[in-house]
């Protein structure tokens, strides 16, 4: 519907929903971004949470016309950069392909620094692969699958080391965690509010699962976030 209006609806038809606690757009096309959403992030009333996962796919603006995409790499900066700017504490997510048709070293390059200078605290990174009667499958310059692969590593580092440097300024804050799941040893995890996962190593003897309290966040290990309750 024109300017994103059915799906601001849906978010505030949620949001009035007794018993919702949290409201999270999974992913959305960076040309679909409908005016309104920064904003009811920004209300501390609304359920919408600081969370926008925007697909870029290519640093390079002559990759995305190859894949007919609708939007230039300075536009999907732009949207990048607003919500960065109106959202505090937002958590940015992509999804981004290496080895497209044609794509040279220089492209690539211009993939890695955008992913290294934008404000994205991590990135799906998907490998290109030729598949039977597709557009792409058509198109010349395939790469070398080792190629790929070696390019695909380099921006899976790169994602590793932005999500630690977003965890690390997490240690000693307190966040209201969502617990979703506990395994057998007692340990426990949630999410906060923007999509960190929080784990619980200490069995309380409580199933927190579907409860929302406070959790200091005391360190980092193994790639995850830490915490203990504060009550």
């Amino acid at each position: 519907q024109e300017n994103g209006k059915k799906l601001l609806d849906i978010i505030d038809a949620l949001h009035r929903l007794e018993g919702v606690e949290r409201i999270r757009i999974s992913s959305i096309e960076p040309t679909t971004v409908p005016d309104g959403i920064l904003e009811r992030m920004t209300d501390s009333q609304h359920k919408l949470v600081p969370f926008l996962h925007l697909p870029v796919q290519s640093g390079s603006d002559t990759i995305l016309q190859k894949m007919k995409r609708r939007y230039s790499v300075k536009e999907y900066a732009h949207e990048v950069h607003q919500a960065w700017k109106k959202v505090e504490d937002i958590c940015i997510g992509t999804d981004v392909m290496v080895g497209f048709p044609g794509e040279t070293e220089a492209q690539f390059l211009q993939t890695q620094n955008l992913l290294q200078d934008l404000p994205i605290h991590y990135f799906h990174v998907f490998p290109y692969s030729s598949r039977p009667g597709t557009p792409a499958q058509r198109l010349e310059d395939q790469l070398d699958p080792n190629q790929i692969r070696e390019r695909a590593a380099k921006l899976r580092n790169l994602s590793r080391k932005k999500r630690r440097h977003a965890h690390r300024k997490l240690i000693g804050t307190t966040q209201q965690v969502l617990f979703e799941a506990r395994k057998t040893d007692g340990s426990q995890s949630g999410y906060t509010a923007n999509y960190t996962r929080v784990m619980l190593r200490e069995d309380s003897g409580k199933d927190l699962c579907n409860q929302m309290i406070p959790v200091q966040i005391t360190h980092l290990g193994d790639g995850l976030v830490y915490g203990s309750p504060t009550i």
